[in-house]
């Protein structure tokens, strides 16, 4: 009778052990486990501003009353995102892509075109309004390069243009490259050819001022 009862708690006791060993083996297992999902974040994102837009704080005043805000950008793998809030305290509507190909970002001598929103392909702000969020350039600008942004090219800030020609350079740092897993769009963007259009769905907002 005794030694049944040595043996049983004797088994018991090697039950109990062997539990943590268990646990041990699954938390580590748990640590280990690598994220293998295709199209994320690269390296770049991890180097280069973690994937997100980099803040500016630049503002320009058109001579028609028009103030101009840019408030980030973001150069990723196939296109550029540039943040504004603009503001017409001009007497009249005012085009900022009044005919196309006019607004793009230049870089290096390159030009990158603007690829306006499908229901705004000028860009009118009307009088007394308020356009804010993104503008969307195709293609990759070289990382580091020195960019500007040329609205109108070839017309002229004026008292009282509606379609007012300037240009504004970036105050970007290299943080602003990155790669947040917009390759993944590159295979349709090649197939839909490199023309601005509505394929990067830029995101505008217009409201009263």
């Amino acid at each position: 009778m005794r030694e049944f009862v040595v043996i049983a708690v004797t088994a018991l006791s090697l039950t109990a052990c062997s539990k943590p060993t268990d646990t041990m083996s699954t938390t580590q297992s748990g640590t280990n486990t690598i994220d293998l999902t295709p199209q994320g974040p690269g390296l770049s994102a991890r180097l280069f501003g973690g994937g997100k837009p980099v803040a500016l704080t630049q503002q320009k005043v058109l001579q028609n009353g028009m103030v101009i805000n840019l408030t980030s950008f973001q150069a990723k793998a196939d296109e550029s995102v540039l943040g504004v809030r603009i503001v017409n305290g001009a007497e009249r509507d005012v085009d900022l892509d009044w005919s196309d190909h006019k607004t793009f970002l230049v870089a290096n001598g390159q030009k990158f075109w603007l690829s306006p929103p499908v229901e705004n392909k000028n860009l009118k702000v009307t009088q007394g309004s308020k356009m804010e969020g993104e503008l969307v350039f195709l293609g990759a600008i070289p990382t580091g390069a020195t960019v500007t942004l040329v609205v109108n090219d070839g017309m002229s800030d004026s008292q009282y243009s509606g379609q007012p020609g300037f240009s504004m350079p970036l105050e970007a740092t290299t943080a602003a490259w990155s790669d947040d897993g917009s390759k993944k769009n590159l295979a349709a963007r090649d197939l839909e050819g490199t023309l601005p259009g509505p394929a990067s769905a830029p995101s505008l907002v217009i409201t009263a001022a």
